[in-house]
């Protein structure tokens, strides 16, 4: 095993190649499938936690996330500048493409390989609203301060972790009051290579389109989540200056193709959310109509139901749950049909209803939405130990129950 894939098992990261060097062209445009689940025709329908599925009616779930564009103030232009209108929304664009990705999925025609079910969600109802700070900083700005060479397939300084090149930026963000408390996006360059190629508006670009994040933990639910997307600035100059002469074509036709790259990028979103190149159905890579897939020329625009589940899943119990804006609820409830213990910190986004004669027991603190309510069915009760608690995201105690009476909710 190389020294890139211990490092990845160790920390819990992820670099991937997802991107050709020249041209990603946008897929034909077809009609996504509806979601084809059992619930889906009521507004009104209870599941389990366990039996969670997706339907139409929900309401996304919306995580914040904090694009940094890193310049170095040695240099007159090091990165996308936010004063030309031009790259400013061609980066909007860009990122608004990825949820685009993530809530426009399509059903494959044959899922042999990939998938053994016959439900699908064509939206996964997660989106990302995005905060952009550009920050000066030549040390961060330079990936390669990081140990990592891409030309020599060397990745593993630009993977994100609790002790990467850019920790000290990590926490920065993180610890300030002005910026809203989300993913990290650090937009870097190949210092060694910058004046090269932003010289002569990137002829001759030959870096390959290596993209890196970090998993999420559920066991430090106060760490930070970042990803790592180096030379898009240099990849925007080759798209802009050198495919339209080399394909005869203009910028108009090209900047899709740029923005199309954002696949990728929405790639490595789903490993912030959880999700790896494999799963329960496919090997890495087997399937080339998951977006979770490595190859660039695959098709990448679905995800198994299984596995927008399992994002989810991460969004209630990960260290995720402090991205999310705080208005964001589902509108769905969970039952809680018999006695349950929970003896950790999750966040939840839906109603809860406690079945008949049911006691939930929680022992650590418990986060609603503020949309939220907690039903008390005959006899139920909610027991609070050790540490339990339920508040909102603001820290505020929860006040929504129905139902509730004098003895319905118990503090030992």
């Amino acid at each position: 095993m190389n020294k890139f894939l211990i490092l990845c098992m160790v920390f819990m990261c992820s670099a991937c190649t997802t991107q050709t060097i020249g041209i990603v062209q946008p897929q034909a445009a077809a009609t996504p499938t509806k979601n084809t689940s059992p619930l889906d025709s009521k507004l009104s329908s209870t599941a389990t936690i366990d039996n969670f599925t997706i339907t139409n009616h929900l309401t996304p779930i919306t995580l914040n996330v904090n694009v940094i564009i890193l310049t170095n103030d040695q240099k007159k232009h090091s990165n996308f500048d936010w004063n030309n209108a031009e790259e400013k929304s061609l980066v909007q664009d860009y990122f608004e493409k990825i949820n685009e990705v993530w809530s426009h999925f399509y059903q494959p025609d044959n899922l042999t390989g990939c998938y053994t079910g016959t439900d699908f969600y064509n939206d996964s109802k997660i989106r990302f609203k995005f905060n952009y700070i550009t920050y000066e900083d030549a040390t961060a700005w330079n990936y390669k301060n990081s140990g990592a060479n891409i030309e020599k397939k060397n990745y593993s300084g630009i993977s994100p972790y609790e002790g990467w090149y850019l920790k000290n930026l990590d926490q920065k963000f993180s610890n300030d009051p002005s910026i809203p408390k989300g993913i990290l996006v650090y937009l870097t360059m190949d210092g060694e290579n910058f004046d090269r190629f932003a010289s002569n508006n990137a002829k001759g670009y030959n870096i390959a389109g290596v993209e890196a994040s970090q998993f999420p933990t559920t066991t430090n639910l106060t760490r930070t989540s970042s990803i790592h997307i180096p030379n898009r600035y240099l990849k925007y100059l080759y798209h802009r200056y050198q495919l339209t002469t080399e394909y005869k074509t203009n910028w108009q036709e090209t900047r899709k193709w740029h923005v199309n790259d954002a696949v990728g990028s929405a790639h490595e979103f789903g490993h912030t959310m959880g999700l790896e190149h494999s799963n329960q159905y496919h090997k890495a890579n087997q399937c080339k109509y998951a977006l979770m897939s490595q190859t660039g020329s695959d098709p990448r625009n679905y995800l198994q139901p299984t596995e927008i589940l399992k994002a989810h899943k991460n969004l209630r119990e990960s260290n995720l749950i402090q991205f999310v804006t705080e208005n964001s609820f589902l509108g769905n409830t969970f039952l809680i049909p018999q006695h349950t213990t929970w003896t950790k910190t999750q966040r939840f986004y839906s109603n809860l209803k406690v079945a008949d004669n049911v006691t939930l027991t929680i022992k650590e603190p418990i986060i609603m939405a503020p949309q939220a309510k907690i039903t008390f069915g005959k006899n139920a009760k909610i027991i609070f130990e050790k540490n339990g608690k339920i508040t909102y995201p603001n820290g505020k105690e929860f006040t929504g129950y129905v139902n509730k009476s004098t003895d319905t909710i118990i503090k030992n």
